[in-house]
């Protein structure tokens, strides 16, 4: 891990050319009442960030987190620039501070966030997943390919900042512990392109209603589900699958041949 003597001097004392670069791989930790400050207008890269002091990207200083790691980074995040994660990264980071721009690709972004000033916005590439805990009213756009991550057994992810899906775009509800009910929440209304998908993983044979996603403000689609897949991953289901919408949610109905399903 790279300690904050090293991050000041990689910022102030390398060429221009390379201030501000970490090495691609380079795990940065910051222990808490620790405060890293990336700065002069750097595009700096690290493997995974953890810790929980504070993280400043000041002025138009960017963050790439590229490392192909599992990091929880528990502290704050300040400023106004970019953050992305790429390269089969799984990075938790907190909102609430941070007023600049998220982006995920061929990655996953887990976000914690309890309110505070939103962030410009995040960006759900192709291959990249959004999930997480608590709310936001950061906007949240996802294109083809990019996935909004739904998790059963945990604290709901409360999205208030508006919802955009491309055609293409899609879900992924990991369903464990018996349980159907993912925490993914949208806060207002919810529309659906024309064509996306919906991943299901289960860790044991299961059949019921899981709930992907839940919209107070309703849930519409630019005409209907029949373009949109449905891709059951993990543990073979017991029964037959079925991809449905009602007034305000987003679901998958696993049921078997004779007995039917009733959705509210």
């Amino acid at each position: 891990a790279a300690t904050l003597a090293e991050v000041a001097y990689l910022a102030a004392g390398m060429p221009e050319e390379l201030s501000g670069v970490l090495p691609g791989r380079t795990a940065l930790e910051v222990a808490a009442g620790a405060r890293a400050v990336f700065k002069g207008g750097t595009a700096n890269r690290v493997g995974g960030v953890s810790g929980a002091g504070e993280l400043a990207l000041d002025g138009t200083t960017s963050l790439a987190v590229a490392g192909g790691r599992t990091n929880v980074f528990a502290g704050t995040l300040t400023g106004a620039s970019a953050v992305s994660v790429s390269g089969g990264s799984v990075q938790t980071l907190p909102l609430g501070a941070f007023t600049g721009a998220l982006s995920v690709s061929n990655a996953t972004l887990l976000v914690t966030a309890d309110g505070g000033a939103a962030a410009a916005g995040v960006a759900v590439a192709s291959g990249g997943r959004l999930g997480g805990a608590g709310a936001t009213a950061t906007p949240v756009a996802a294109a083809s390919g990019g996935a909004l991550l739904s998790r059963t057994g945990q604290a709901a992810l409360t999205l208030g900042g508006g919802v955009t899906l491309a055609p293409g775009a899609g879900f992924r509800l990991e369903a464990s512990g018996g349980q159907t009910e993912g925490n993914l929440k949208v806060s207002g209304a919810l529309a659906l392109p024309g064509a996306g998908f919906v991943e299901l993983e289960l860790d044991a044979a299961a059949q019921g209603v899981f709930v992907v996603a839940e919209a107070t403000g309703g849930i519409t689609v630019d005409g209907s589900l029949d373009d949109w897949q449905l891709v059951l991953t993990g543990v073979r289901p017991q029964g037959q699958a079925q991809l449905k919408s009602t007034d305000d949610r987003l679901v998958v109905r696993i049921f078997q041949e004779g007995l039917r399903v009733l959705v509210n």
